[in-house]
């Protein structure tokens, strides 16, 4: 559904993407977020999602001798991308973030903030957009050859045929396809929270394929660029890229490939650069606050329906892909669908959900079943109780 509003002044937020080598100083750039007053003056309290493994707490004692209130600072660790958006869709949705047991279930008590609130996040730091991509990656990897072995299957090959069929099988091109729409709609979740957010990822050199001596090769363009989901820095307001020189190796230098804040201007080198900057940029609140909700899904099904009656297709089941996968959804969309309906539940229904799947002998851990059949029953649990 299109969203519009009529002209006039606008609240902004900090959307930032940061992209730079292994030591660039791009975790400590993003914490900085916590030093920040949001537009009631208050100091940020900033969600954490750390997907680089305990990369961040290493920083957060700069922080506090920096006089940050550590508890306004959550740190989650996660590389699951379902349970980022989980998160965000928390934030976006103004729910106080749960403590988390020692499985990774949310229990019933809240996290509180330094001034003994329930810790709703007003800023989100993601740290490690890379791993995202990584996982998401192998996931889509270990469906391929899920794909080429029905495939061997359905072929007749046994034996070695088929598991060098298997074994050899890579990211088609509608996989690459669905990771860089993962990538979107991470940033788009991201802008539609309504707080203020950075994200960080690894660079790395371009290359594109090129033809010599009739090979195919990759070669390097002289390009850096981000590595992590394709065009996903493309929606963010500030985009810049952190990096050291070797005769000034304890100089952060950051340059500022795009600013739509107009902290920096396009082109400029900072050195030693301070997100405290941008803390103008949020005391000119007094406009109207307009949130971008991300209707990407929609839109895509949307334009599906239409281009469905233009070849005159009636039945969406005329167009099923290869048998390549049964007709239950992989684990990671059903384990995202239980976590949406459970962040809709207050506490009373929560222990109701608890009590509901230990009766049934499931695992109170989502991260603990492997079976779809399993998982998909948890989420028709989860629904009943929500739309009880």
């Amino acid at each position: 559904m299109a969203q519009a509003h009529r002209g006039g002044k606008l609240n902004h937020k900090i959307n930032m993407y940061i992209m730079g080598d292994f030591f660039s100083g791009k975790t400590t750039l993003g914490l900085q977020l916590a030093k920040l007053h949001d537009e009631n003056g208050e100091p940020i309290r900033l969600l954490v999602i750390d997907c680089e493994s305990n990369g961040v707490s290493f920083a957060l004692d700069e922080l506090e001798e920096d006089g940050v209130d550590l508890n306004n600072v959550y740190t989650v660790w996660t590389q699951s991308l379902a349970e980022v958006t989980h998160y965000i869709e928390q934030v976006a949705n103004g729910k106080p973030l749960h403590e988390l047991g020692p499985d990774g279930e949310e229990l019933d008590e809240y996290v509180l903030d330094a001034q003994g609130r329930p810790f709703v996040p007003t800023a989100i730091f993601l740290d490690g957009a890379t791993i995202l991509k990584m996982t998401c990656q192998q996931s889509l990897l270990n469906l391929s050859r899920k794909r080429a072995r029905v495939r061997a299957t359905r072929d007749g090959l046994t034996g070695e045929a088929k598991a060098v069929a298997i074994d050899g099988a890579g990211l088609e091109y509608k996989d690459y396809n669905s990771l860089n729409f993962s990538g979107q709609e991470l940033i788009l979740d991201l802008t539609g929270s309504n707080v203020h957010w950075i994200i960080s990822a690894r660079e790395k050199k371009e290359t594109k394929s090129v033809k010599v001596g009739g090979q195919i090769q990759s070669v390097e363009t002289g390009k850096i660029v981000s590595d992590a989901f394709k065009g996903a820095e493309f929606n963010a307001s500030t985009v810049v890229r952190l990096y050291r020189d070797e005769d000034e190796p304890d100089t952060v230098k950051m340059q500022v490939l795009k600013d739509r804040s107009k902290t920096w201007a396009v082109g400029q080198i900072v050195e030693n650069p301070s997100i405290l900057d941008m803390q103008s940029m949020i005391d000119k609140h007094g406009g109207k606050d307009i949130v971008i909700k991300n209707t990407m899904d929609q839109a895509v099904e949307t334009e599906m329906k239409i281009y469905q009656e233009k070849a005159g297709i009636t039945d969406t089941s005329e167009e099923e892909s290869e048998s390549s996968s049964s007709s239950t959804p992989d684990i990671e969309t059903l384990r995202k669908e239980v976590k949406k309906y459970h962040s809709k539940m207050n506490p009373e229904q929560r222990k109701q959900f608890s009590d509901r799947i230990k009766s049934e002998n499931i695992p109170t851990s989502l991260s603990k079943i492997e079976d779809p059949n399993m998982m998909s029953r948890v989420v028709v649990i989860a629904k009943e109780i929500v739309e009880a």
